[in-house]
């Protein structure tokens, strides 16, 4: 590099330092886009939960006793539910990997099983050959 630095014109010199900044300002650029496009995503998620939040208090407020506890219960049951439906998925997903394993098993006996058929089948084709032969 050093070499290249001292054996080239200074116009190829001045041109690769004018790429290397241009590549350098791209670089830049996109950077900041991303950033300006995630502060973006930041400020109106933010907007969006203190909205949620608002609605939240204006229906606490505006809600009766009653309601607030069928509210309450409703959430209870609902969580109950989700515990059991995460319970069953987990169970479904154990099955889920013994049935894969068992259909690889499976699978292989058929491989096997079509190579012996395959076998059987050019016995027999040879057997009928020497008996059409041997007749």
């Amino acid at each position: 590099m050093a070499r290249e630095l001292y054996t080239s014109s200074s116009e190829v010199l001045l041109g690769k330092s004018a790429k290397s900044l241009l590549w350098g300002q791209h670089y830049s650029m996109a950077l900041m886009d991303r950033v300006r496009d995630t502060g973006w995503v930041i400020n109106s998620l933010s907007n969006r939960n203190a909205e949620l939040h608002r609605q939240i208090e204006e229906i606490r407020a505006s809600a009766t006793p009653e309601a607030m506890a069928a509210a309450e219960q409703r959430a209870l049951d609902l969580e109950v539910e989700a515990t059991r439906l995460r319970s069953k998925l987990k169970a479904d997903e154990e099955q889920n990997k013994w049935l894969q394993v068992h259909l690889k098993a499976t699978q292989a006996e058929v491989r096997l099983a079509k190579g012996v058929t395959l076998a059987l089948n050019q016995k027999l084709d040879e057997a009928h050959a020497e008996a059409r032969a041997a007749s």
